[in-house]
């Protein structure tokens, strides 16, 4: 399965509306030149990119709350098909987001 930026007007902004992925890798496989095949194959990556981080963000903090509602680590293992051990992992990794996060907006900078 291939993923793609719907194809938008030029001088139309990048928008939530106009920046979503379409299943269709054919756009990429036609451009002929290599250098904007490349270009464009960078861009989706980056954008596919950001979309994993917000899905994955999306998912911790969906365990997070599950968890705090009292949802076992087992249980929760079963229904998004991981180990409890991960699920573990993916709700320490929450909790480090979010210290992160509100040490930025506290400091103003970046928290090590």
């Amino acid at each position: 399965m291939s993923i793609v930026p719907a194809l938008r007007p030029v001088n139309q902004p990048d928008t939530p509306e106009t920046s979503r992925l379409l299943l269709d890798e054919s756009v990429l496989l036609t451009l002929t030149d290599p250098v904007e095949r490349a270009r464009t194959a960078n861009e989706i990556a980056g954008r596919l990119q950001q979309a994993v981080q917000f899905v994955l963000q999306v998912r911790r903090d969906a365990l997070r709350e599950a968890a705090d509602l009292g949802t076992s680590r087992p249980e929760l293992a079963r229904h998004i098909g991981v180990t409890a051990s991960r699920v573990g992992q993916l709700l320490t990794e929450g909790r480090r987001a979010a210290t992160r996060a509100h040490c930025q907006r506290v400091m103003g900078g970046e928290a090590r």
